[in-house]
């Protein structure tokens, strides 16, 4: 559907080429980006510019990334705490949507060991209901060492309400699924950090939109870094984006489809120098 109708068109025309492609198939999110981002990649490369230029110019250093902690306890853990603390690391994301009673037992032995140190993230993967989200995360906060709850429940009523409950901020990630749920998230107010994965939404240009309802709203975002041409895209759309503050967790890219792996620089991943998107494919 979107091939022939996107034959002969101007690339440098994006806006043109987004009416085309919605109207000849709707909601087809993941071709859309992949299309997306090679229309800006022409676009760059046909004016000599990288991409976070054609977005405004760089504001920051690219995307600002967080460590991981896998989930595991004992000398397992002790040894990644020990591990993230020597790299550096000032924000730590783990994962929790278990159970209450294994959530907090976890966090309380992370906490312990990290020695405050580092703050951490904690993503709930939309995995709790609200009731069991209030039990785990005001006991988790009374921890310390908080610096953020992402996505704990599947929908804006219950987050909205653990945001009454808790004084960390929260994070909104499975609710952003294009511009319209940023519309609507920036009109709640509870949420004040977002996670963008924009291969999600139709990659850079409905990206933009959001990330305008964002600053509207006096919203912090992550751009997730996914592999290969997506670290890049993400890599030169925060580098653009003033609230791009928050840290997301970079792809290791070590099977990479590009002649050269896209690689963090400390605890930044920086735009690849070079017009569009300044990689080629290998």
């Amino acid at each position: 559907y979107l091939a022939p109708a996107l034959h002969m068109q101007e690339a440098i025309n994006i806006n043109a080429c987004w009416d085309i492609m919605i109207s000849a198939f709707r909601g087809a999110n993941f071709a859309y980006t992949a299309i997306d981002l090679a229309l800006w990649d022409i676009l760059g490369k046909k004016n000599g510019v990288p991409i976070y230029e054609l977005l405004g110019g760089q504001v920051n250093e690219g995307v600002a990334l967080h460590g991981f902690l896998d989930r595991v306890s004992g000398a397992k853990l002790n040894e990644s705490i020990q591990h993230l603390t020597e790299e550096g690391w000032n924000i730590v994301k783990g994962k929790i949507g278990f159970t209450v009673d294994e959530d907090v037992d976890w966090y309380k032995e992370v906490s312990e060991l990290s020695e405050g140190k580092m703050k951490f993230q904690l993503d709930g993967n939309s995995g709790y209901s609200r009731s069991d989200a209030i039990l785990a995360l005001t006991q988790i906060e009374q921890l310390g060492g908080i610096g953020l709850f992402e996505q704990p429940v599947q929908n804006l009523e219950d987050l909205e309400a653990i945001a009454s409950k808790v004084n960390t901020p929260l994070q909104a990630d499975e609710l952003l699924t294009g511009v319209r749920s940023s519309y609507e998230l920036s009109r709640a107010k509870a949420i004040p950090v977002w996670h963008f994965k924009m291969h999600k939404y139709g990659g850079l240009t409905p990206l933009q939109k959001m990330a305008a309802l964002a600053e509207s709203a006096d919203i912090i975002f992550s751009v997730a870094p996914y592999p290969d041409l997506m670290s890049a895209a993400a890599a030169h759309f925060a580098a653009a984006s003033r609230n791009a503050t928050w840290p997301a967790g970079a792809a290791r890219n070590d099977d990479t489809i590009l002649d050269k792996r896209i690689v963090p620089d400390g605890h930044i991943l920086p735009p690849p120098v070079g017009p569009g998107l300044g990689v080629e494919l290998d």
